[in-house]
C-alpha cells in the first residue's frame, strides 16, 4: 500500500450535513430587481467516507436566484470514525441548467457573481479561492463523533447580475475528505500535496502548496 493510501484509507468516515435554512429567495422568470420571498422546506444532505471510498461530493441546485438574493445555510463535517482527523472542504460553484437527467454547467457565465460566505473566523482556514472554487481546512483535529463549525454561512447573488442569468440555476457542490491526526503534516503532504504548519497544541495555523 502506498504512503498516500495508507493515510487516506485509515478508517476515516466523514459525514457532511448540509442544512439549508428556510427563507430562500427565489425569482420570477425574468429579473425584476425586486426579490420574491418564497419559503421552502429545510434540506438535509449527507456524505459518508469510509476506508474503501474516494472523497465524496454532494451537490444541490437552486433555481433562478434574483440579484441580491441571500440563502442562509449551515454546512458542517462530522467525524463518524473511531480516530481523530483533520478535515478539508472543497466548494465548487457554477451557473447552469437542470435537465431531466443531469445538470449542465454554463461555462460562459461569471462565477464571481455567486458569493459563498465562507467562515474565515470560526475555525476554518481559506487556502485557495477563485471565481469557481474555494478550498478550506478545518484548523482543529476532530475527535471521534465531533463536528466542525459551519463551513460557510450562506451564498448570495450579486445585484449586478442581469437577465442573462434569469433562467439559470446556481449549483453548489462540496467535497469532503480527511487525513488522520497522527503525523498530520506528513499525511497532508502525502494525500493533498500541501505543506501544513501547526501550533504546539495541534491547531492547524497555515497551509501552502
Amino acid at each position: 500500500m502506498s504512503i498516500r493510501k495508507k493515510y487516506v484509507a485509515l478508517a476515516l468516515a466523514v459525514m457532511i450535513v448540509m442544512i439549508a435554512a428556510v427563507g430562500v429567495t427565489l425569482a420570477y422568470t425574468q429579473f425584476s430587481g425586486t426579490p420574491v420571498n418564497t419559503q421552502i422546506s429545510t434540506q438535509s444532505l449527507s456524505i459518508s467516507l469510509n476506508t474503501a471510498e474516494a472523497p465524496q461530493t454532494k451537490s444541490v441546485a437552486y433555481e433562478s436566484l434574483v440579484p441580491g438574493a441571500q440563502l442562509n445555510q449551515n454546512f458542517t463535517i462530522t467525524n463518524s470514525a473511531n480516530t481523530a482527523l483533520y478535515a478539508r472542504a472543497t466548494i465548487n460553484k457554477s451557473w447552469g441548467t437542470q435537465g431531466s437527467v443531469s445538470y449542465s454547467k454554463d461555462f460562459t457565465a461569471d462565477g464571481r457573481l455567486i458569493t459563498v460566505n465562507a467562515d474565515h473566523l470560526n475555525g476554518w482556514i481559506m487556502a485557495y479561492e477563485d471565481s469557481e472554487q474555494l478550498i478550506l481546512y478545518y484548523s482543529k483535529p476532530l475527535a471521534a463523533g465531533e463536528s466542525t463549525t459551519s463551513i460557510f454561512s450562506g451564498i448570495s447573488l450579486a445585484r449586478s447580475a442581469d437577465n442573462q442569468y434569469a433562467d439559470k440555476n446556481v449549483e453548489l457542490s462540496v467535497t469532503a475528505d480527511a487525513v488522520q491526526s497522527f503525523d498530520a503534516a506528513t499525511a497532508m503532504r502525502s494525500a493533498w500535496g500541501v505543506t501544513a504548519a501547526f501550533a504546539a497544541d495541534g491547531t492547524l495555523t497555515g497551509v501552502t502548496e
